[in-house]
């Protein structure tokens, strides 16, 4: 960039987030998702607020929302009017090539997985639920998440590991939220820990869990 005006970039890796968007894949356990990172841009005096994405082609993209956008724009117009909007596109897509960098260098790959459990130890997900399960040392939550998306999680509370998890459409919310409603009502436990299994995992346990469970239930 040949302008001399200060410009520092900082990820903030400890607020990665993740949204869905892909309301065609809805009976995966896993489905597409893109990965967030928010990021401050310094520009002289001025912070700025963006988010980094990588979209669920891998694909790493920086923006802002409009009214970040026009105050970044006019900072870039007062210092060169002349190239304000050249200098600004120029920055976000420095600033796609710095989140790609800073992940590519972390111990483990960012994954939605990694992200979703990191998120679920801190509390940035909020626990709604939890009831344990026969196999010893688990237990299904329902939670929400930042986004307000609802899911259910299966969570090894001794090694604080998510097994799996399945984030709820709003149809299907629309449709079990007044099931757990009316079974908490009438504390209806057992039917509940098996309506949450089973939005996790509709055809049963997986072998993993069922082995625990085997071995839990000859001890």
């Amino acid at each position: 960039m040949d302008c001399t005006v200060q410009i520092d970039l900082l990820p903030h890796l400890d607020e990665i987030y993740i949204r869905r968007y892909d309301p065609d894949n809805e009976g995966r356990a896993w489905p597409a998702s893109v990965v967030d990172v928010p990021m401050t841009l310094r520009v002289g005096e001025c912070n700025f607020y963006l988010t980094c994405r990588r979209d669920i082609d891998g694909q790493w993209l920086a923006f802002c929302n409009p009214r970040e956008r026009a105050r970044l724009l006019a900072s870039f117009y007062a210092f060169r009017p002349d190239r304000a909007e050249s200098l600004m596109n120029e920055t976000l897509r420095k600033a796609s090539r710095c989140i790609r960098d800073v992940i590519s260098q972390l111990p483990e790959p960012l994954t939605r997985r990694d992200a979703l459990e990191r998120m679920i130890r801190e509390g940035d997900v909020r626990v709604l639920l939890s009831r344990k399960m026969d196999v010893k040392g688990y237990s299904v939550k329902l939670c929400c998440m930042p986004t307000l998306e609802m899911l259910v999680v299966v969570w090894s509370e001794e090694q604080l590991h998510l097994h799996d998890a399945r984030i709820l459409s709003h149809s299907q919310w629309r449709m079990l939220g007044p099931r757990i409603e009316a079974m908490l009502d009438q504390r209806m436990e057992h039917e509940l820990r098996s309506e949450l299994l089973q939005v996790v995992y509709p055809v049963g346990l997986p072998p993993s869990l069922m082995f625990a469970y085997a071995d839990e239930a000859s001890a």
